[in-house]
């Protein structure tokens, strides 16, 4: 067959610059004094950049401040009607690093339970944001991964996220630390509003030069679990007119509720992945029975954790066999007629929820204890860290180009096969440039159809 032109995006020699002089910054400026080599764009105003001077990976958003209020349903994804986007009014970065931002802002936790920002710049109106870079992708690749193959998540990684989200919450909603450990008095709450898989990054800890151990690697099991996008987050004194619709439109205001829920949803949805989408289902039998275009978001409502953890998937003849704990903990999440009705509509969130106190007090407690007697000091099994490695989801890293001048490709020094990297660009044709979306495109012939 005749080979077929594709249209793809060529970007690999853009050098992204920042104002030489913005009007508005925070952290650490020294990043973007050479300007960032563009690696990988997720979408318009999102992407992955290499800083040309320390050669760390950025992840960066780039957003927009609406002059003027406008109706919430009108802000689009990456709009904000803030003095200051969300994302810096609730960052790691002290508001003593901030330089002419206006506005209130409250300080994350420095623990690994939440991505930090590095540095952010605006000329008012426009805002570009550098997180930093997490190689293990989001937990909702992971899952995808997971039911990909129709495996089982390892019982021990669940709870493991679960602890890490239960930290972050706990600090979220009463300033709770693992060096404090309490709840303090007065604490002005901080919502997330968008706990969801996608939200949720992973990293691995680089490997140890050296044999791999009998027992297999630790870090492998237990990769660092980060909540991160807090785009519709809001502080408790907000005015509702300002906040986005969050996961629910029809939210208008502030709820505990929702942070509790959507965690209790990471967590039952994890519990899912070795059953295939609709098996033992009956079509029709109720609203959210994983059929048709939506299929995906009617879990995990349409099934009950027990119910699920019993039912045989491809790899598991006779199920998962998670254990009656998690089960049960779970279970709290669950709500009457979860399968038939949204969330919304209960008028009532003790019914779908768990109590903020009792996802510090209880399910946190828990959780932990599960992770200390796993990972408890003393000799270990043949394969103890191995079995549970959920490393095998971890995404390819963006590739990197190279850099290189003319002179380089007759240089004895320089090793030939770097200079045939896919993605190696000249110096001389580097050009610095902001991104401009649409982005530009090149076709490109595909020949091994």
């Amino acid at each position: 067959m005749a080979g077929r032109w594709r249209t793809a995006y060529k970007y690999s020699s853009l050098c992204l610059t920042i104002n030489d002089a913005p009007a508005i910054e925070g952290g650490d400026a020294t990043i973007a004094e050479d300007g960032f080599l563009v690696l990988e764009i997720a979408n318009p105003g999102f992407y992955l950049v290499q800083s040309l001077v320390d050669w760390e990976i950025y992840h960066v958003k780039v957003l927009r401040k609406h002059l003027h209020l406008i109706p919430r349903d009108q802000v689009r994804t990456r709009e904000f009607l803030h003095p200051s986007p969300p994302e810096v009014r609730v960052s790691t970065m002290p508001s003593a690093e901030f330089r002419n931002v206006e506005d209130d802002t409250r300080l994350l936790s420095d623990d690994e339970y939440f991505q930090k920002l590095i540095y952010f710049q605006s000329d008012g109106e426009n805002w570009t944001l550098y997180h930093e870079y997490m190689n293990g992708g989001s937990l909702e690749y992971l899952i995808k991964k997971y039911q990909s193959v129709n495996r089982s998540i390892p019982e021990i990684f669940i709870w493991h996220v679960t602890a890490e989200l239960c930290k972050a919450i706990a600090y979220l909603y009463f300033g709770w630390t693992p060096l404090n450990r309490s709840k303090i008095q007065g604490w002005d709450r901080i919502y997330h509003r968008a706990i969801t898989p996608s939200n949720i990054l992973l990293n691995y800890a680089p490997r140890n030069p050296g044999a791999v151990p009998r027992v297999g690697i630790e870090s492998n099991a237990f990769p660092r679990i980060a909540l991160c996008n807090f785009s519709h987050s809001a502080l408790i004194y907000d005015l509702d007119a300002w906040l986005k619709p969050g996961l629910h439109p029809t939210e208008a205001t502030t709820n505990d509720w929702e942070d509790v829920h959507h965690l209790g949803c990471v967590l039952r949805l994890m519990c899912m992945t070795h059953i295939p989408l609709g098996a033992g289902l009956v079509p029709g039998e109720h609203w959210k029975d994983e059929q048709g275009e939506h299929a995906w978001s009617h879990r995990p409502d349409s099934r009950l954790v027990r119910d699920a953890n019993a039912t045989p998937g491809p790899s598991h003849p006779g199920g998962p066999g998670y254990s009656d704990r998690l089960m049960e903990l779970l279970g709290r999440f669950e709500w009457d007629n979860q399968r038939d009705q949204d969330v919304t509509t209960v008028g009532e969130w003790g019914y779908v929820a768990p109590t903020l106190d009792w996802v510090v007090d209880t399910l946190l407690f828990e959780a932990e204890t599960m992770i200390w007697n796993f990972r408890r000091p003393g000799e270990k099994p043949r394969g103890h860290f191995t079995n549970v490695d959920v490393s095998w989801t971890r995404p390819l890293c963006p590739l990197i180009p190279v850099l290189y001048d003319d002179q380089d490709e007759d240089d004895p020094n320089v090793d030939p096969t770097r200079m045939e990297y896919l993605l190696k660009t000249q110096r001389r044709f580097m050009r610095n440039c902001e991104l401009q979306f649409p982005i530009p495109k090149f076709r490109e012939r595909d020949d091994n159809r």
